[in-house]
């Protein structure tokens, strides 16, 4: 089963989704921003 978010999406109340950053065969990476700190992270 393979999840897709979409810009602007909250996920687990902390993180959110800013642009998609690459696929693979492992999943996608996401950037995102950490609501409680305020950096840019890749999830």
């Amino acid at each position: 089963m393979e999840l897709q978010h979409e810009q602007g999406e909250i996920i687990a109340q902390r993180y959110r989704i800013i642009d998609t950053l690459g696929q693979g065969g492992s999943g996608t990476t996401y950037q995102a921003e950490d609501l409680q700190t305020h950096q840019q992270v890749a999830l």
